[in-house]
């Protein structure tokens, strides 16, 4: 169905048995997957699962309709408790963001278990998304850089893709807060390596990243009214000066 759904407790398959869960429209989903059965997920429009699988028969899909496919609309897992646990999924679908805490002290370090994927279905995608807090993001100085790197070194290493065969692909995102529909800061692409874990290997710019933060829109929008009063003035001050030249 389409309708709200919050669960709270662990979701068991028993003795080869299978559980299937939908879950839109803002829906909560908090506990681990547990049991020697298969767990179906289908998660999307904001649902958000905050728990662990305890095996790979975890199935999460977020295809078909789903999805939507305006930004952060997609499933979100919430990894952000310092005590999350590692998160098996055997099969994924579609796109999903997976949220993850740091040390304000220490970014490098990322709270939580890895997150690690069996198979994907082609042109899935998994955004990996932290917070701003320690991170000076316009700084141009070495070790302020360095240590936006490190941050993002450290965050893709939480993702395993098992498979490696090119269907998953991943973001790496620092946003002004630790939720899915937080304005991004930066992004950044995943790479994986041979054993299929991600890794960041680029270089971070002291630029704000491609979605508008509402402090930008802000300013943004105060500049241009600015600018067009003093357009329009401007106009009228000119066709005054010719009236006068033409009396």
């Amino acid at each position: 169905g389409t309708g709200k759904t919050d669960i709270k407790g662990n979701m068991t398959a028993k003795n080869g048995g299978t559980v299937n869960i939908g879950a839109a429209s803002g829906s909560t989903l908090a506990g681990n997957t547990t049991g020697d059965g298969t767990v179906t997920m289908k998660l999307a429009d904001g649902a958000t699962w905050t728990g662990a699988s305890q095996n790979e028969n975890t199935k999460v899909d977020l295809g078909g309709s789903w999805v939507q496919t305006g930004d952060s609309n997609g499933g979100t897992l919430d990894k952000s408790s310092s005590d999350s646990g590692t998160t098996n999924i055997g099969n994924l679908t579609g796109k999903m963001n997976v949220l993850y805490s740091h040390d304000a002290y220490e970014p490098s370090t990322v709270n939580g278990g890895d997150t690690i994927i069996g198979t994907a279905g082609s042109g899935s995608q998994v955004n990996l998304i932290t917070d701003n807090s320690g991170l000076d993001m316009t700084s141009t100085s070495s070790s302020d850089r360095q240590k936006l790197d490190d941050t993002f070194s450290a965050l893709a290493n939480k993702l395993v893709y098992k498979a490696n065969d090119g269907n998953l692909t991943g973001k790496l995102e620092i946003a002004e807060g630790l939720t899915s529909s937080s304005a991004a800061l930066d992004v950044e692409d995943i790479t994986f390596d041979k054993d299929g874990r991600g890794q960041f290997n680029g270089t971070t710019q002291p630029v704000i990243g491609p979605k508008e933060t509402q402090i930008m829109k802000g300013t943004k929008t105060a500049l241009l009214g600015a600018a067009t009063l003093w357009r329009n003035n401007n106009n009228d001050l000119q066709r005054r000066l010719g009236d006068l030249r033409l009396g």
